[in-house]
């Protein structure tokens, strides 16, 4: 569970992004839902403990991994690289079910948005956390990506 007391955001130039928020997210799946610019990604960002508020406090499950929009992907890396210390995981088989048939030899450089997107998913859900927070994820995917 993540708990907000009067959170509140002020970048250096004074502007106020929000303030006062007061909230509780549940365990499970959860939705942030608002207009282009209103302040999900760096709300996203302050619940993961990536960034601090101004204000208020934030009370967070030890493990909260947040997994960003937009990453460059690292160079001089393959699919297979990246998700080499995912392999031996109990659940490695779901990194199969992710990737389809995407090469494990192809440098992450050489990945379409949506591929990519795909193998940081894949990397996100084989790790260990206790609240996994995914920045509009879908963004890059095609429908059957999505499924």
């Amino acid at each position: 569970m993540l708990i907000g007391h009067s959170l509140a955001y002020e970048y250096a130039d004074g502007h106020i992004q929000f303030a006062s928020l007061n909230f509780t997210i549940p365990s499970g799946r959860n939705a942030l839902v608002g207009a282009n610019g209103i302040g999900k990604s760096l709300l996203a960002k302050i619940l993961a403990g990536d960034l601090e508020p101004t204000y208020g406090s934030i009370r967070r499950p030890s493990r909260v991994l947040y997994l960003p929009q937009i990453v460059l992907a690292p160079e001089h890396l393959t699919v297979g690289e990246y998700l080499i210390t995912l392999w031996e995981s109990d659940r490695a088989s779901l990194i199969t079910q992710l990737l389809g048939d995407l090469p494990m030899d192809r440098p992450l450089t050489y990945l379409s948005g949506g591929e990519w997107m795909r193998v940081r998913i894949a990397h996100a859900l084989l790790q260990s956390w206790d609240f996994l927070i995914l920045d509009e994820p879908t963004n890059n995917l095609d429908s059957n990506a999505r499924e």
